[in-house]
């Protein structure tokens, strides 16, 4: 189930409430059935890196979650640049953020990308709408009305989904970009998932080893 703070549900009608949890589940699912299947077709020896590995994830996990969530009436699933999942007033947004279990989820985002900047900087805006006082914590009434929401996963080709969070990114009056607030979320269990494109992930010694292709040069004729 999706651990999201109650200030952020009590502010939604009860049907998006309900959507809200649902749909972020039902993501956390598709990321880690993307993952475990990425890491099983992951092949250094053909020249596979994480940079590939990371592409796929994105573009597997735009195909699957779109598919997964065409049917719910309170979820749409918006492309421009990127996809986000719309539900009610909240945008959310679906990146990958990292690839270890050790890096700070503070240090990792927001990075270069301008898609997932304009998610700060709309907060910034909506934010214009309360009192603040300069340089002080963001009082709860402010931080869990923030609708542009981040859903950040970490992960690699060795180890799949190693975690994943919801957030609200924000932009603060220094125009230093941090999370409003964040919630880390527990890792779906592939083995309870019925579906069979769902692999489990199939570790790096237990697979059979690839046969060694050897390209022999042509021989150079010397004139």
């Amino acid at each position: 189930m999706a651990e999201l703070p109650s200030q952020l549900l009590a502010r939604l009608d009860a049907d998006d409430a309900a959507a809200c949890s649902r749909c972020i589940d039902a993501i956390g699912e598709e990321l880690a059935a993307v993952y475990a299947a990425n890491v099983n077709d992951h092949r250094e020896a053909r020249g596979d890196n994480a940079v590939l590995f990371g592409l796929k994830v994105w573009v597997h996990g735009d195909f699957r979650i779109t598919g997964r969530l065409e049917d719910d009436e309170r979820a749409r699933v918006m492309h421009s640049n990127s996809y986000s999942v719309r539900i009610g007033p909240l945008a959310i947004g679906v990146y990958k953020l990292g690839d270890t279990d050790e890096e700070d989820i503070h240090e990792c985002f927001p990075d270069a990308s301008p898609t997932k900047r304009s998610y700060a900087e709309r907060n910034r805006a909506q934010l214009t709408i309360f009192d603040l006082e300069p340089n002080s914590p963001l009082p709860a009434n402010a931080r869990y009305a923030l609708d542009d929401l981040l859903i950040g996963h970490f992960g690699n080709p060795r180890e799949g989904l190693v975690r994943w969070y919801v957030g609200a990114p924000m932009t603060d009056e220094r125009g230093v970009r941090r999370w409003a607030w964040i919630a880390r979320q527990p890792l779906p269990a592939l083995a309870a998932l019925s579906d069979p494109a769902r692999p489990a992930i199939a570790s790096f010694d237990a697979r059979e080893p690839e046969p060694l292709v050897v390209r022999p040069r042509p021989q150079q004729q010397v004139s």
